[in-house]
This record gives C-alpha cells, structure tokens and sequence, in this order.
C-alpha cells in the first residue's frame, strides 16, 4: 500500500479521453460528478468516469487504478480492476469471462500482476491527482 491512498483519474466518455487537471473534478455527497472552471459555478458532468487508485502499485511499481486492465503470469489472461462494493474490496474480473460470477479474484498486496492498459482506451496512462489536487503523470 502507498501512503498516498486519495488519487483519482477522471476518463471523459464524450471527449474519449482522460482529463488533464483533474483537479477540477468534485463529487458532491451523491456522487455526482462535477466540473469547476476558475471560479465558475461548478457544471454537472454526467460524462465523466472517476476512478480511484487501488493504493497499490503492479510489479514494476507502477500505480493501480479501478479500470485498469492487468495481467498476472499468463499475458493472454486479462483482468480488469473494479471496486466491489458489497465486498468491500478491489477485485479482479477476466475479461473473457466478463458475465461468469466465477472468475473472479481479490486483488491484494502480494499478488504480481502487472498494469497493461485500461478499459477505455486499450493504452496505459492517464493524468491522476491527488485529494489535495496536485495533477500528476502516472509512473
């Protein structure tokens, strides 16, 4: 586990695109998703996907994210990351087997997988910041 926990990325549906300065990006107490420009009144922003860092890193140290997809020993055998709520935990989902209930496993801090890409863009990556908003590049 990092000792940074609160960091997020925020995927653009529309634009097809991580934002840059996600810094800008706010959740009121529903959930909803919001856009602030300067000191502008913040804009609901339906389009836009946060997801949080797992607090993790892969096996080359690089930082895991919900929607990231990883490989664990076999690189044909993709998994994606989620948030299980009911479980409380991050969890890896196969992709092949996307609609299985059995093919699923906890992502946990020994387990040597590593971050190949992501589900919306098949390309590693993304602009991340911190709870406090200090944008920063991924490892």
């Amino acid at each position: 586990m990092t000792a940074n926990r609160f960091r997020f990325r925020a995927w653009d549906a529309r634009e097809k695109r991580y934002h840059k300065g996600t810094s800008n990006v706010m959740l009121d107490t529903a959930g909803v998703v919001f856009w602030q420009f300067g000191m502008d009144a913040p804009i609901p922003t339906p389009d836009l996907i946060v997801e949080m860092s797992t607090g993790l890193l892969d096996k080359k140290g690089k930082e895991i994210f919900e929607g990231d997809l990883v490989v664990k020993t076999n690189p044909e055998d993709k998994y994606e990351v989620f948030w299980w709520q009911s479980m409380a935990a991050y969890w890896l989902r196969r992709q092949e087997y996307k609609n299985d209930d059995n093919d699923y496993i906890t992502l946990h801090t020994n387990m040597p997988v590593e971050v190949i890409s992501n589900i919306h863009t098949g390309e590693s990556g993304g602009q991340v910041s911190d709870i406090g908003g200090n944008a920063k590049s991924p490892q």
